[in-house]
């Protein structure tokens, strides 16, 4: 419905366009952002020269508990926050009904009941770029205890990653897109 009235959480949100186009289809939108320093000052600067009014940039991480959101979007984010279980507890907390996670590693094999494990990316050699990848059930069970469920479940379909190095010491690797909802 066009004329919903929602709060979307965007953590992580990196571009202007994201905004633009649901905006576009969803007019009264609250659309809030969290990101890093420079990232949410390039939103404040976008959001001043161009009179954006319904952006909130939140500065600081608590700032997100000052509100309760429809939906939280974390975009191919999670992977790459340290305190990824602090951010989740919040998201949970803060949450009305959807939370949803796309292009997220996940593995299946229990190993030395390690909850995510550190991966180094090599898509973008020569820099060096760490990622977590997340034991499927132990991310999961996060929300279960919390009273969500799966709404979906699926393969990324825009990154083909190539997971061939791990051989089978991790079980079955994913790169999902994962919805859940209460």
């Amino acid at each position: 419905d066009e004329n919903l009235k929602f709060n979307l959480l965007d953590f992580g949100g990196e571009n202007i366009d994201f905004y633009l186009y649901l905006k576009k289809k969803f007019r009264n939108i609250n659309y809030f952002v969290h990101n890093k320093k420079e990232i949410n000052q390039d939103f404040l600067k976008l959001k001043e020269k161009y009179k954006f009014k319904n952006i909130t940039v939140l500065e600081n991480i608590n700032d997100i508990s000052n509100n309760k959101y429809d939906f939280i979007c974390f975009g191919s984010v999670i992977q790459y926050v340290e305190n990824y279980e602090q951010i989740l507890s919040i998201a949970i907390k803060t949450s009305k009904k959807y939370i949803f996670f796309s292009a997220t590693h996940f593995f299946s094999k229990i190993i030395n009941k390690k909850k995510r494990i550190i991966v180094r990316q090599v898509n973008f050699l020569p820099s060096e770029i760490y990622c977590y990848f997340f034991n499927f059930n132990d991310f999961l069970e996060i929300f279960t205890k919390n009273k969500f469920y799966i709404v979906f479940n699926e393969k990324n379909i825009v990154g083909n990653i190539n997971y061939n190095n791990f051989g089978s010491s991790l079980g079955n690797i994913s790169y999902t897109d994962l919805l859940l909802s209460q």
